[in-house]
Formats: structure tokens, C-alpha cells, sequence
């Protein structure tokens, strides 16, 4: 089979039909993004039809031949966000169940095609451990651990006894202990050593945008949404003065705000139903880091605990912090990330002034656009709440 270079270039080069074995390959991925982002199944094949005569007019515009798929990903993205914009209003609890909402206060505006596919691949890894169990423990464990059913519910749905359903869950832990075990032993790269080039931090704060004379708060619905489409994390180091903000989207950033809250939502969050498998397989988490900065991208890591061994994980540094916040474990920064030009550095008591003027720099070096009024930096904590029937104190 041909990678997807090739056949790009031979479509550019005439073989028109070839485009077809590029519809084979990543039709299948495109319309599981894109049912995730429209309400509707029929909605999503309109929206990945769309979008693949799009990339076959405007083939000749991808400038890296070998990136086809998180090209197509994008475009998907963006019609699939035009699509959903119409006037319904949904809940944090929507989010939360997995249904598509209408919130931009939840929502990443500008996906990269490189954040959805770490997205896409996150979901791979945890689906396809559950996908391998057999039906009747899939149910099972969909049931328990994803939409928090208890025991005797589970029992009366499937209509089975309840001893059944215990047996059930205690082989697909089983089960699930060695898959997640083979899938992290089998990507994980050699584990490094960090003592010496790491820095411990702690997560201060979780900074956001908001209109400088207009009322705002934090986690309000559309009508009443003011706030930027950013957030930041402010990681200091322990012992020390020095402050390095990370921006994140606003769904990362209002997650870790909830835990920094000692809240979470009424279904669980996916870095919630991965801390659950981690309890399922076994598996510790013992450490998090930003492992690196790169083009302006941030690259972390995960260290688990599994069969006796210790595994480095690749991951987004927002889903590492709010893994380490779920399991009270360390978090790293690399000296290098401190040291580095790219690093907007920052110190402790003079944060908010300190990102003020990386954002006027932005906007006077064309990074960012001009804002319709004027905005300041805050804590979210500084911000009053929305009261939201479906946000509650964390349990445990």
C-alpha cells in the first residue's frame, strides 16, 4: 500500500481515480471526528462528504503531502463547527455524557490538525481496550466505569443477576490490566532519568481573558459568555520565584480550574475515565512533566507504574497536569523549558501584569488579533461562578 504521500502525487500528477484509495484509508476517521462535533449521524456523513471534495479541489494547496490525514481532519473540524453553529444551548452535563454542545466556553475555537490527532489517538488507546473485551463485559464495563451505573443497575438493565455482573467486571479488569499493560510497554520509549534536569513545580493558577468594564463569569452559558478562548496555567516552581505559563484551550483550562476548585462535573470527564482505568490495570501514576518546548509546542510526559516497571507516556502537558491533580502526583518542568527564548517566563507576584505584556506584544507582532474591548488578565477564582445544576464539590 502506498503511503499517503504517494498518493497524493499521483493525483496532483493525473491519476484522478487514486483519490479514492485516500477516501478508503481515512473516510472511517474522519466521520467518527466529525459525529462527535454535530449533533446528527446523517449530519456528520454530509459534513465528511463536504469536506472530501474539498481536499480533492484543493489538493494542490497541501504544502506537506505526508500530512493528509490531519489536513482532512481539519477541514472536517471547521465544517463541522460552521454546521453546529445554531442557536441551542446545551449543558456542562452534555459535555460531560459525551453528546455534542453548543458552548464556546467548552469548545477548542481553532483546533490544530495536530491537536486532533493526539485527540484521536488518546480516544484509540482507551476505546480499543475496552472494544477487545467480550460483549457481555464491554456492556459491563461501559456501564460501571463510563456512565457510573451502579451494580444492581447494571444487573436490572442487562437482565442478568448480580453475581453475574461482579463476575463480569472482575474478568474484564483482568483483561483490561494486560491489555493497557502491552498497548503503554509497546509505545512507551525508554524511560529517562529526571533527577538533575528537572525542576518541581506546583499549578498556582489558572489565568483567563475577560472584558475589563463588562460583568463576566466563569463557566457561563452562551448568551451569557464573555471570556476569552484561552486559558493559561501558571506552574511555579517550588522553592522559587520563577513562573512559566502554559496556554491551553478553554475545555483543558476549565477542567484543571474545576479541580483546583474541588469541583468536577456529574459524569465523568475523560481524564476521569482514564484515571479509572489506571485503577482497573493496576497501573500508578508516579510523575508528570513538560518534558520540552518546541516551535512554540509544549511536549510533556506521564511516568506509570505497571507490572512492576516504570513507563514514560507521551502526552499534552494539560492532560498530564489534570491526571497528576485526579492522582496527587508531582509535576515536572525541564530546566531547558525555563531556559528556553520561546518560554514567556514569568515571576511569582507579577503574573498578571507579566502576560498583559506578552499579549500587546502579540498584537503589535500580528500573532493576535486586535480585542473589540478592552480585557485584562484574572484568576478564574477571582471570577463569580455560574451556578450550574450539573457542577458539584468533588467526591473523594
Amino acid at each position: 500500500m502506498d503511503a499517503d504521500e504517494i498518493v497524493v502525487r499521483r493525483v496532483l500528477a493525473g491519476d484522478k481515480p487514486a483519490f479514492g484509495e485516500l477516501i478508503d484509508r481515512h473516510r472511517g476517521e474522519a466521520l467518527r471526528l466529525a459525529r462527535r462535533i454535530v449533533p446528527a449521524s446523517h449530519e456528520a456523513e454530509d459534513v465528511v462528504q463536504e469536506a472530501l471534495l474539498q481536499a480533492f479541489l484543493s489538493l494542490d494547496r497541501l504544502r506537506a503531502p505526508d500530512r493528509f490525514c490531519g489536513w482532512l481532519l481539519g477541514i472536517v473540524v471547521n465544517l463541522a463547527r460552521s454546521r453546529r453553529r445554531r442557536p441551542v444551548a446545551y449543558s456542562l452535563d452534555d459535555l460531560a455524557g459525551g453528546r455534542p454542545i453548543n458552548d464556546p466556553a467548552l469548545l477548542d475555537p481553532m483546533p490544530s490538525p495536530e491537536v486532533v490527532q493526539e485527540s484521536l489517538e488518546l480516544h484509540r488507546l482507551v476505546d480499543a481496550a475496552v472494544a477487545a473485551l467480550p460483549a457481555e463485559q464491554r456492556a459491563a464495563v461501559q456501564l460501571h466505569y463510563v456512565e457510573g451505573l451502579k451494580l444492581w443497575e447494571i444487573a436490572s438493565l442487562l437482565g442478568a443477576p448480580l453475581g453475574t455482573i461482579k463476575a463480569r467486571l472482575h474478568r474484564a479488569r483482568a483483561q483490561l490490566r494486560q491489555a493497557l499493560v502491552e498497548t503503554m510497554v509497546a509505545t512507551a520509549p525508554a524511560p529517562v532519568e529526571m533527577e538533575g534536569t528537572m525542576v518541581e513545580v506546583t499549578l498556582e493558577d489558572v489565568v483567563v481573558r475577560v472584558p475589563k468594564n463588562e460583568p463576566a463569569s466563569w463557566l457561563a452559558e452562551e448568551k451569557d459568555y464573555k471570556l476569552g478562548w484561552m486559558r493559561v496555567l501558571l506552574l511555579r516552581e517550588r522553592g522559587g520565584d520563577r513562573v512559566l505559563p502554559i496556554w491551553v484551550g478553554a475545555p483543558e483550562g476549565d477542567t484543571i480550574a474545576l479541580r483546583l476548585a474541588g469541583l468536577e462535573t456529574a459524569r465523568p470527564m475523560p481524564w476521569t475515565l482514564i484515571g479509572r482505568l489506571f485503577g482497573v490495570g493496576g497501573m500508578a501514576l508516579e510523575k508528570v512533566a513538560v518534558t520540552s518546548l518546541r516551535d512554540n509546542l509544549f511536549l510533556g510526559s506521564l511516568w506509570v507504574r505497571a507490572e512492576g516497571g516504570i513507563h514514560e507516556i507521551d502526552a499534552r502537558p494539560s492532560d498530564a497536569i489534570a491526571l497528576a491533580l485526579d492522582h496527587s502526583s508531582p509535576i515536572f518542568v525541564a530546566e531547558e523549558v525555563f531556559q528556553s527564548p520561546q518560554a514567556h517566563m514569568l515571576r511569582a507576584g507579577d503574573e498578571l501584569p507579566g502576560l498583559e505584556i506578552v499579549q500587546q506584544r502579540s498584537v503589535r507582532e500580528g500573532k493576535a488579533e486586535p480585542e473589540p474591548v478592552e480585557k485584562e488578565w484574572r484568576s478564574f477564582r477571582s471570577l463569580p461562578r455560574h451556578e450550574n445544576k450539573y457542577i458539584r464539590p468533588r467526591v473523594g
